[in-house]
């Protein structure tokens, strides 16, 4: 079934036009008449694309996913909420909220963050790779990294989940600077 890219015309909507002939309008489908002609000037009227160079694509990584994170962020009243528990360890408490989404590591909980989180409870240590598990003292891995660097992305970025992250670290330190950090930057909405 052929539908017109330009009126939407189908031929289940029988309270449309009914074309006599299609066309192919700069790659898309139209009806004949005025939507092939409407087609035809709004074409003209978009600017040329260009390509970027691969410098302008690797400056503007960051910026551009956290520009399409809030573009296609999911919508203010989701069927159900996501809730983010960052931890190496440990499996989030049944808590009655519904389910937890797990994270391991920074990275899983980046990703995540950007898709829109309602809720977030944060562990402070994440443990180590296994390069670093013999060479280093314990929790002193750059690799896998810990909860504070989240944090520290999420104030850059200004990517945090609706309500205000739960920090349940059983570092004492690592948890005061995480919730420190959070006290200062996090924001709602």
């Amino acid at each position: 079934m052929m539908v017109c890219s330009f009126c939407g015309y189908h031929p289940a909507f029988p309270h449309r036009h009914r074309p006599v002939a299609w066309q192919a309008v700069a790659g898309r489908t139209v009806c004949d008449g005025d939507c092939a002609e409407k087609e035809a000037a709004r074409q003209a009227a978009q600017p040329a694309a260009r390509l970027l160079t691969v410098d302008e694509i690797d400056g503007r990584q960051a910026v551009d996913q956290v520009k399409w994170a809030a573009e296609h962020r999911r919508p203010e009243t989701p069927l159900a909420p996501v809730r983010l528990y960052l931890d190496d360890v440990r499996n989030p408490p049944d808590d009655g909220g519904g389910p937890w989404t797990i994270c391991r590591t920074v990275e899983q909980a980046k990703a995540l963050l950007l898709r829109g989180v309602d809720e977030a409870s944060l562990d402070h240590d994440l443990g180590q790779c296994d390069a670093c598990r013999s060479d280093l003292g314990p929790n002193n891995c750059p690799h896998v990294g810990t909860g504070y660097d989240l944090v520290k992305w999420m104030a850059e970025h200004g990517v945090w989940p609706r309500m205000e992250p739960c920090v349940h670290s059983a570092n004492p330190v690592g948890a005061h600077a995480m919730r420190q950090m959070i006290d200062r930057y996090w924001k709602s909405g």
